[in-house]
């Protein structure tokens, strides 16, 4: 018969009993997040894009860029994350909740994993669990479950460690599909047979006995790269498109070389201080949040050559002495360089969900050096493991608390842009966007406040400055409101809504030849709306410029013929040529419209009174 303590330690010595604790305390940890609705880029790629309603549409997927608003191309190529959405939709329908509980059902899943592959890295059992236990609870992640397209940073994770596990067993086939699924999730998956080809090297798996057998293994990896790149050119007409870097978003695409560099180098460092500090967290490290360094006169440019140049001594030195700190040098590395703007310039500075996968390297190496200590304390040294078993407790529980508080933020745009605000003041979209949720709200005063303070941290802010000049006016301050839209009109170009606002505005001031210019300008960028024309056309009439006034209106006419404004302005049309009858049974019939708005109905009375003058 067994005794009842070895029975108990048999059980948990399965492997899959501390899987399954790390995946709960990982749903525990963001379970808040199922209260959230759709923020930022949800709402354009989840809950309004038309792609996901069928799953009919799946094929489709595999030939369309990632981004499905058209004029808006981002050069991104993300078919299986596509694919994964529209499953989803079709399993708990188009509503938030479903899509929330799927992300926490895979971060679940990529916890688990996170447990068996630290633990297939030859670790020992409490390494394993604390960095896998680490991973399912740290800050840093709530970006990538909370946010629903963070969902693409999860599902390359499963990917690459699927891939990682099945090549450790020599199951090539599996190893190859699980990587092209990553890659297919996103692009950030392509250096992972790097790290596999490290963790070969370290392992002794490279020798002249198994070298055909490792190139057949590597092959097969380049061939998925291969197979990736003939569907995105498929897909995108091109391999490396053109893509719009916007520089609120990362503003060293613009500068030189040499100041992409150092400042990519600095925010490396900051992902190593979040990582083990993950306490002032933002969806928007975009300018002005991270100032730009520009020469090696500034102490961060040292600072993250310096931290670059002990990544490099970590691998050299791992190579030599120790396979563990070596994998988890290389895995955080790897996985942060294809989004770190060292090798090129992106559409994003920094972001927190970069960090998903890479974090593995971080939890692997902190969990290796708890249960380090914990290991060299001898039998009668136990005072020792209790302080760093309570310690480990302590620090899994704070990440525990900070990831519970940190999704809450990502409950609704108003509350992210609330809590990045507070982040990150220096950040001109943290401040616009908050304007914006406040405006939203008809908060006024504080719309007011924000949106000003996007202007000042970026004066040429075309957008801050729209919105803030709009406010200004409907709240009686002309000059101020007139200041900033015409800035906003010089700074965004081709841009509709300054116009939309100043042609008015002009018009209320007296400014005649100002309004038609702005109704002109206006009219070339937007040629169909037809309020705008319709205001442009009754301004010529007032002013007397009769043919003019006419030639909009028929243009009305044209593209309006049974609409509301497309009826008044044949009523207009007529009245110009003196058939006032027609005009009046034009009037008419628009009267007898159902749900005719008020102000609307008032302006068609006073033209059929006109009639019979």
């Amino acid at each position: 018969m067994v005794d009842r303590p070895t029975s108990l330690r048999s059980r948990l010595d399965r492997p899959w009993v501390w899987a399954a604790l790390v995946a709960f305390v990982a749903g525990a940890a963001f379970a808040v997040s199922l209260q959230n609705g759709f923020v930022l880029d949800d709402v354009r790629i989840v809950e309004l894009n038309p792609r996901l309603t069928s799953l009919s549409s799946i094929p489709g997927h595999f030939t369309e860029t990632y981004w499905p608003i058209v004029g808006e191309e981002t050069g991104l190529y993300r078919p299986v994350m596509i694919t994964s959405l529209t499953l989803n939709r079709a399993i708990a329908g188009p509503g938030p909740l479903g899509y929330h509980a799927g992300n926490v059902l895979l971060h679940m899943i990529a916890s688990a994993m996170a447990w068996f592959t630290l633990r297939r890295c030859g670790v020992h059992y409490g390494t394993a669990l604390v960095g896998g236990l680490l991973f399912a609870v740290h800050p840093l992640h709530a970006e990538a479950v909370a946010n629903v397209v963070g969902r693409a940073e999860i599902l390359v994770a499963i990917g690459v460690m699927a891939a990682w596990s099945a090549h450790r067993r020599g199951l090539r086939i599996v190893s190859w599909l699980a990587y092209l699924l990553a890659l297919l999730s996103k692009e950030s998956a392509i250096l992972a047979p790097l790290l596999f080809l490290v963790d070969d090297m370290s392992g002794g798996q490279v020798t002249k006995e198994r070298r055909s057998s490792t190139i057949v293994q590597y092959t097969g990896y380049a061939v998925a790269v291969g197979v990736m790149l003939v569907l995105r050119y498929n897909a995108l007409g091109d391999l490396f498109p053109p893509s719009q870097w916007f520089f609120l978003d990362n503003p060293i695409a613009a500068e030189g070389t040499g100041a992409r560099l150092l400042t990519a180098s600095w925010i490396q460092l900051l992902y190593a201080a979040l990582f083990v500090v993950p306490w002032r967290l933002t969806s928007d490290y975009g300018f002005d949040a991270i100032p730009v360094v520009r020469s090696l006169a500034d102490p961060r440019a040292w600072l993250g050559l310096l931290w670059m140049a002990t990544l490099a001594i970590g691998v050299i030195q791992g190579l030599r002495r120790h396979r563990v700190f070596l994998l988890a040098t290389v895995c955080w590395s790897i996985f942060l360089l294809p989004t770190s703007n060292l090798l090129f310039p992106l559409g994003t500075i920094m972001g927190e969900r970069l960090t998903y996968l890479a974090s593995l390297g971080g939890c692997l190496l902190l969990g290796h050096l708890t249960a380090g200590l914990v290991a060299h304390g001898t039998t009668g040294d136990r005072r020792r493991r209790v302080v760093v078993i309570t310690a480990c407790v302590i620090l899994l529980t704070a990440c525990f608390v900070r990831a519970w508080d940190r999704t809450t933020d990502w409950r609704s745009n108003y509350d992210l842009a609330l809590a990045d605000a507070r982040s990150t003041p220096r950040a001109a979209k943290a401040q616009f966007g908050l304007g914006v949720a406040l405006l939203d709200r008809g908060e006024t005063e504080g719309a007011r406040e924000h949106l000003q303070g996007a202007v000042d941290v970026w004066p040429d802010y075309a957008q801050a400055r729209f919105n803030l000049g709009a406010l200004l006016l409907d709240q009686g301050d002309v000059e101020g409101g007139r200041l900033h839209l015409e800035r906003s009109r010089d700074l965004a170009g081709g841009t509709f809504l300054p116009y939309e606002r100043l042609a008015p505005l002009y018009e209320r001031l007296g400014d005649a030849d100002a309004a038609l210019e702005a109704y002109a300008v206006g009219l070339r960028i937007r040629p169909n709306d037809l309020s705008f024309r319709f205001n442009y056309g009754r301004l010529l009439l007032t002013l007397g410029r009769e043919d003019e006034a006419n030639q909009q209106l028929r243009r009305l006419m044209q593209i309006d013929p049974s609409g509301q404004i497309g009826q008044i302005a044949a009523g207009l049309v007529a009245q110009q040529e003196s058939r006032d009858d027609d005009a009046a049974r034009i009037y008419r019939a628009l009267l007898d419209r159902p749900n005719l708005a008020p102000q609307i109905r008032k302006n068609i009375e006073g033209l059929l009174a006109s009639t019979s003058r």
